[in-house]
């Protein structure tokens, strides 16, 4: 009897669901040469070399209704793992797995509150979801929905010199989308930045991390020992001020964040913190259209608009700048052909 056999099908690079068929009949499979490796004797989430070929083989493990399939990256933070459901090979999952140590005690307890904070959000097409989270006897996890795609960051990369207005305006869509399910269960998002927003492969945009979201009532009651958390070129003033923030702090943040997209770079050029802060209070800050020269003044208006200093001069919800930003499309969609992100959102959105 062969100990190791060999796949019918050599040189194929393994989907999840085939990872997981493999761990239920309880074999791990050698990507580099194929053969099928009995794991009744490994150790779970480990590497072993492959008995045929020597390259690393992961072995895979269950946690709950969950086969976690392959390692995606580790660090400090714990290690992250692409996973499906036991009952349902089809739904892949990313699961984050932390190790309790007596210096991380308050790490591990605010993992576990962002990884609550995802399940009251539920499921919305512009939010990460959590499915489940809980502690190990040696740590804790949270399985979170698999988001492909790449960061708006890197997506901007790609064009520096500002994305398509068209394809900024759908992001900006799905974020408000995203963000406004977060005000509507009682929260407050308080960190957008460029890599907190995966496009997707069909051009939604869709919010991660959960970990700076804080209660609109306990928002409103900012503790002034505390520091500024977020990132700098995206914080709303009344953050680096200590003073109350709600709903229109994350309308803000936003607002920053669209001219970024439009433009290819920050509203504050500096890489110093102390001038960054300064210009959100209101220093050293040209005017938004001198900023915006060239743009569409329907569009500078709503930028302009969503970073006042004052939060009653911005906009009230997300709603609101929706509404707006709606308002501008059809103009586009006659003015220039769309690239293959944008035919998507079309399509989405319903838009021609």
């Amino acid at each position: 009897m062969k100990l190791f056999r060999r796949s019918s099908k050599p040189n194929k690079k393994l989907s999840p669901a085939e990872h997981a068929a493999n761990f239920i009949n309880g074999n791990v499979q050698c990507e580099n040469c194929q053969v099928l490796i009995p794991i009744r004797r490994l150790v779970p989430l480990t590497l072993i070399p492959c008995p045929n070929c020597k390259a690393l083989v992961f072995v895979p493990g269950k946690l709950q209704n969950w086969i976690i399939c392959q390692p995606i990256r580790s660090g400090s933070f714990g290690r992250v793992y692409l996973g499906v459901s036991a009952s349902n090979f089809n739904l892949s999952v990313s699961i984050k797995i932390i190790q309790s140590e007596e210096e991380n005690s308050e790490e591990i307890e605010k993992f576990l509150r962002e990884a609550e904070i995802g399940r009251l959000f539920g499921e919305h097409p512009n939010l990460m979801k959590t499915y489940t989270y809980g502690r190990l006897e040696d740590g804790a996890f949270v399985v979170n929905s698999l988001e492909n795609g790449i960061t708006l960051d890197t997506r901007l990369v790609m064009f520096p010199q500002g994305l398509d207005t068209e394809e900024s305006i759908y992001y900006s869509l799905d974020i408000l989308s995203g963000l406004a399910r977060i005000h509507s269960c009682g929260y407050l998002y308080r960190d957008i930045n460029l890599n907190n927003i995966v496009i997707r492969d069909d051009g939604s945009a869709v919010l991660l991390d959960y970990g700076l979201c804080k209660e609109i009532a306990e928002a409103q009651s900012p503790d002034e020992t505390e520091g500024i958390y977020g990132t700098p070129l995206f914080v709303p003033p009344e953050r680096c001020l200590r003073q109350p923030e709600d709903v229109r702090s994350d309308i803000y943040s936003f607002g920053m964040l669209l001219f970024y997209m439009l433009t290819g770079r920050p509203f504050f050029a500096s890489n110093e913190l102390t001038r960054i802060i300064k210009g959100h209070l209101g220093g050293l800050r040209l005017p938004t259209e001198a900023k915006m020269h060239g743009k569409d003044p329907e569009l500078i208006a709503i930028v302009d608009k969503c970073i006042q200093f004052e939060k009653s001069e911005r906009y009230n919800n997300c709603a609101e700048v929706q509404a707006e930003l709606g308002k501008i499309l059809p103009k586009l969609v006659k003015l220039h052909p769309a690239n293959e992100i944008v035919k998507f959102q079309r399509a989405r959105y319903s838009v021609r």
